[in-house]
């Protein structure tokens, strides 16, 4: 869209009003200036699929209101999206921000995106940071992308695994077991791990306990936390000791020294192990 002077005026000139008593010419007004801004307004209108009425006079605010003339479905293809919009994009400027609706998550770090009939371009996050595979979290997903033109990038504004840690709560979820005997998979590969063990030591007795990890250590079992737990009635003084003895990805040997002042009672031990 361009200014419309008056007819014969220099361009950019202003429009005046006429004046009888002064005897001022009006500005001669050229069907452009009328006929060009109606077009103008009624193409973003109709972009946004509403239907041109003449006795409603708010529909090009209820058009930008509606979001879709920079919002739509990705085309087919989980990681080389397209998005085709209605005026259709030939050019991409910086800071240019458009919505999409995913059809999958992304199964690669470096997705694309291509807008109109513009050639696709890279999505990365945070500071030109790759994407997490799920970054794009799935069917539904509405992300939203901004143009970096120093970049000639697209940026993904709301990753599904955030900008900073790239952790999912799922990735905690998915990967434990509250149990008596249970683990704690941590995102980066450390395993917590806590059980005790199935039998016990009688009271006076000092022996060996070996306990099994509810899950193998993939490479390593770097501490095991000893402790025990005493079956004495709590008025007995109890002088139970556990020890660690040996230490593997699959489990321990506990030195257990049960003993309780009232003669009663047995020695459970307990511990806290921690590998990768």
């Amino acid at each position: 869209m361009k200014y419309v002077q008056p007819i014969g005026a220099a361009e950019g000139a202003a429009y005046v009003d006429g004046n009888p008593t002064s005897g001022t010419e009006g500005s001669a007004v050229p069907a452009a200036a009328i006929e060009h801004p109606q077009r103008e307004i009624l193409s973003v209108v109709e972009s946004a699929g509403i239907a041109p009425d003449p006795l409603v006079l708010n529909q090009l605010a209820k058009a930008i209101q509606s979001g879709r003339l920079c919002s739509g479905v990705a085309g087919a293809g989980v990681n080389a999206l397209t998005l085709v919009l209605s005026p259709s994009v030939e050019t991409l400027s910086n800071g240019m921000t458009v919505v999409v609706r995913a059809g999958g998550s992304n199964t690669i770090v470096a997705p694309t995106l291509a807008v109109g009939s513009v050639a696709a371009k890279a999505i990365v996050k945070g500071a030109n940071s790759p994407l997490a595979v799920g970054d794009i979290a799935g069917a539904g997903h509405w992300i939203e992308l901004q143009y970096d033109m120093t970049l000639d990038k697209w940026v993904l504004l709301n990753p599904a695994r955030g900008v900073i840690t790239g952790v999912l709560v799922s990735d905690f979820t998915a990967n434990q077991s509250l149990s008596a005997n249970g683990y704690l998979k941590l995102p980066g590969g450390l395993i917590i791990q806590w059980g005790e063990s199935a039998s016990s030591v009688a009271n006076g007795a000092n022996t060996q306990l070996t306990v099994t990890f509810p899950i193998e250590f993939p490479t390593a079992c770097l501490s095991v936390i000893p402790g025990g737990r005493d079956t004495a009635v709590a008025s007995a003084y109890s002088n139970a000791g556990v020890k660690l003895y040996t230490k593997s990805k699959t489990g321990a040997v506990l030195l257990v020294d049960s003993f309780s002042a009232g003669g009663e009672g047995a020695t459970y031990a307990d511990y806290l192990a921690i590998g990768y």
